[in-house]
């Protein structure tokens, strides 16, 4: 009796010793070269910046990274039924890492518009009060490619909007 006694506790104490070694880790696979982020807490994520949509006849990038001077212009469109978009034309230089933070006006800032186009762009400028923060994590001068996360807060008559975990990494750029 003493022997299956030691055999049952034994094999106890080794299966729970294996069972707490099997953690299962969540490996979470990031998206590169486009914008992702959470909208008033709902997953968004905009188009590959290899394909491009027609909104009201313009052609225009899903996702575009673009310096001219010291003035960076990012853009994500979500896709071509819902064409909202995520947009920033902000001055940093370009090679530095760091954050760039304010309150966007009729030129510089970062806003969420409901659908990509001229009408929501004024909209959301003239009925919001919009602060952003776009935080530059990565230039690689040589590939061309630029990473960073943001946030956007828009508070107006027609409610809120909370762009939150926002995020790209190795986003194309070009110069123009």
């Amino acid at each position: 009796m003493k022997i299956s006694h030691s055999i049952l506790a034994f094999t106890a104490i080794s299966f729970l010793s294996f069972a707490a070694c099997k953690k299962k880790t969540e490996v979470v696979v990031k998206p590169t070269g486009v914008l992702f982020c959470k909208i008033n807490g709902t997953a968004w994520q905009s188009g590959p910046a290899s394909s491009r949509l027609i909104i009201d006849g313009n052609a225009e990038n899903y996702t575009t990274a673009e310096f001219e001077g010291d003035t960076l212009q990012l853009s994500g469109i979500h896709d071509k039924n819902d064409t909202s978009g995520i947009h920033f034309y902000v001055k940093v230089k370009k090679g530095k890492l760091g954050m760039v933070t304010g309150t966007s006006d009729a030129y510089f800032g970062g806003l969420y518009v409901k659908r990509f186009d001229f009408y929501n762009l004024v909209q959301a400028l003239t009925d919001y009060t919009i602060t952003y923060e776009l935080n530059i994590t990565k230039y690689d001068t040589t590939s061309k490619l630029i990473s960073g996360t943001f946030i956007i807060n828009q508070t107006g008559s027609k409610g809120t909007v909370k762009v939150t975990e926002g995020e790209f990494i190795d986003v194309k750029y070009k110069d123009i």
